[in-house]
C-alpha cells in the first residue's frame, strides 16, 4: 500500500532522449555552374555565410571548415580575424563562395545538394587555428526548416473526469533555422503508440484517439531557437466516461504535418497513463424472477434467476416431514427453515426449532407455490416456488459475499469464487458454471455473462450484457 501511496503522488516527466545535440546552421549551398573550374566545387551563398559566421561571439582569429561528423575536414570555407572574412575559395560574381570539397565525399555531397537533403549529415566547424581546438560546431542544413520538439510532464495515474489544470505542463521548442506561426498542439488518449494520422479526434464521449477535453491548444508564433511553455485551459480534462485501463497519453506538435519540419521524431512523446477509479464500498445485484424448484423423487434441487443458476443444492439441506410436507434451509441459516404443504399449497418460515423437528413459531409466506402431481400420502413431481427480494451483495474491501433470499442473508463461499480483476472490475463464478462466468463493472455498471473465457484474466472476447442491474454503493 505505501508503494502505491508514493506512486501516485509522483508525476511524469517526459522528454526525448538527451544526447548530446548540435545546435544546426542553414547554410545555403549550390551545385556548381557548368564550366566552374574549381574542382570538386560546392557553392556557398556568401551573404548566408557572411551573416552566419559573423554572428558568432568567438575569440578571433578562427577557422571555418566543413567536416564529417567524426571530424574529417571535407573543405575549408576560411577565416574570421579582426571581423573581417578571408575566404579558402573562389568567390563568383560577387555572391557565392565555390569551395574544394573532399574528393571521396563529393559524388555523396553533390547528391544530397542537388535532392535538397534537409540534413546532409556534415557540420560547419569553427576552431582555433594554431591549436585546432574546437570552437563550436554546427549541424548543416541545406534547407532552411524550422525543427519542433515536444516536451511534457504530467500525473501518471487520474480518474475518469479528472481535471487536469496545474497537473499537465507541456513545453514546445523550435531548434530549427525558420519561424512558425500557429502550431497545433494536441493531447490524445490512445491505447497504442501510433499518432493518429489525421490527429485527435473530437468528441464529447470516449472513443479510441479521442482528444482530451480542450486537449488542442495553438502556439501563435514560436521563432528560431524559441521555447514556449503552453498556458493550460482550466477546461483540460479527461472525458467522464473513459473506461479505467492503461492507455498511452500522445503529446503531438503539428500532428496533421502542416510544416515541413527537419526532424519529425522528436514532435511526439507517448507517455503511460493509468485511468483508475475508487473501489466500491459495495456491489448489489438486484436478481429478479428467483425461482427455487425441487423434485422429491430424484433429489434435484435448482435454484436461479432468468437461466442463471444460483445453486444446484449442494449447499441446501432437506428434510422429507411427510409424502406432502418439506423442510429446506440453507447451510448458512441458524435458526430459520422453510416448510413447504405441496398439499394445502402453503409455505411457512420458522423459527426457534430444530431443523427436521416437528413445532417452532410460522409466518406464511406468499410466495407463488406451483405444485405437480401428488396429495396428502404421495410426494409430488416437483414443486417450485417464486421468490421475492433476492440480491446478490459483495462487499470488496471485506470481501464478504451474500446472495440474500428474502432477506435472509446466504454467505455462500466457497461455492462461489471471486476474483479481483481492477478496481472496478470483478469475475465471479458460482459452481455449477462450467462454460461462463459474471464480469462485474462497477465504472459502466453493467454485468456481463462471458462464455469461453479465462477466469480471472482480462476479457477480450465472448462477452454478452446481462439485464440484471448493478447497484454500486461508493
Amino acid at each position: 500500500m505505501k508503494s502505491r501511496i508514493a506512486f501516485l503522488v509522483i508525476f511524469l516527466f517526459v522528454f526525448p532522449a538527451l544526447f548530446a545535440q548540435n545546435p544546426a546552421k542553414y547554410l545555403k549551398i549550390s551545385p556548381p555552374p557548368e564550366g566552374c573550374k574549381v574542382k570538386f566545387p560546392l557553392l556557398f551563398d556568401l551573404k548566408i555565410l557572411e551573416a552566419a559566421i559573423a554572428a558568432e561571439d568567438l575569440p578571433q582569429p578562427f577557422t571555418v571548415t566543413v567536416t564529417e561528423p567524426t571530424g574529417i575536414t571535407l573543405c575549408t570555407i576560411g577565416t574570421r580575424d579582426k571581423n573581417k572574412s578571408k575566404w579558402d575559395g573562389k568567390v563568383l560574381n560577387g555572391t557565392d563562395l565555390a569551395a574544394t570539397m573532399s574528393e571521396s565525399y563529393y559524388p555523396e555531397l553533390l547528391k544530397k545538394v542537388r535532392d535538397q537533403v534537409p540534413k546532409p549529415g556534415i557540420q560547419l566547424r569553427f576552431s582555433a587555428p594554431k591549436t585546432g581546438e574546437t570552437l563550436k560546431t554546427y549541424d548543416l542544413l541545406l534547407v532552411s526548416l524550422p525543427d519542433l520538439e515536444i516536451r511534457m510532464d504530467y500525473p501518471p495515474q487520474v480518474k475518469p473526469g479528472e481535471a487536469l489544470t496545474g497537473k499537465v505542463k507541456l513545453e514546445v521548442v523550435n531548434k530549427g533555422v525558420e519561424a512558425v506561426q500557429n502550431v497545433e498542439v494536441e493531447l490524445i488518449l490512445s491505447i497504442d503508440r501510433k499518432l493518429p494520422a489525421a490527429g485527435g479526434i473530437e468528441a464529447d464521449r470516449y472513443v479510441e484517439d479521442a482528444l482530451l477535453k480542450s486537449g488542442r491548444l495553438i502556439v501563435d508564433a514560436l521563432a528560431p531557437g524559441a521555447r514556449k511553455t503552453l498556458d493550460i485551459p482550466a477546461s483540460l480534462a479527461l472525458l467522464a466516461d473513459t473506461p479505467p485501463q492503461k492507455y498511452i497519453l500522445i503529446a503531438a506538435v503539428d500532428p496533421r504535418n502542416r510544416f515541413r519540419d527537419l526532424n519529425r521524431e522528436d514532435n511526439t512523446l507517448f507517455g503511460l497513463l493509468m485511468v483508475t477509479v475508487a473501489p466500491p464500498k459495495k456491489l448489489t445485484v438486484e436478481l429478479p424472477d428467483v425461482v427455487l424448484r425441487y423434485e422429491p423423487a430424484v433429489n434435484v434441487f435448482k435454484l436461479e434467476s432468468r437461466g442463471i443458476i444460483l445453486s444446484d443444492g449442494k449447499d441446501w439441506k432437506f428434510c422429507k416431514m411427510s409424502p406432502s410436507s418439506y423442510q429446506i434451509r440453507h447451510i448458512n441459516w441458524k435458526d430459520v427453515y422453510w416448510e413447504i404443504d405441496t398439499q394445502y399449497r402453503e409455505i411457512f418460515e420458522i423459527r426457534g426449532n430444530p431443523f427436521c423437528k416437528k413445532g417452532g413459531k410460522g409466518k406464511q409466506l406468499r410466495f407463488p407455490l406451483e405444485v405437480k402431481g401428488g396429495g396428502a400420502k404421495t410426494e409430488p413431481a416437483f414443486f417450485s416456488l417464486k421468490i421475492p427480494n433476492c440480491q446478490l451483495v459483495f462487499e470488496p474491501e471485506t470481501r464478504k459475499f451474500n446472495v440474500m433470499v428474502n432477506g435472509i442473508a446466504s454467505e455462500w463461499i466457497p461455492f462461489w469464487k471471486v476474483c479481483r480483476l481492477d478496481y472496478h472490475l470483478y469475475h465471479f463464478r458460482n459452481a455449477p458454471w462450467s462454460d461462463y462466468f459474471l464480469e462485474f463493472d462497477s465504472f459502466r455498471r453493467e454485468i456481463r455473462k462471458v462464455t469461453g473465457g479465462e477466469f480471472c484474466k482480462p476479457v477480450t472476447a465472448g462477452a454478452e450484457k446481462v439485464d440484471l442491474v448493478l447497484q454500486v454503493e461508493e
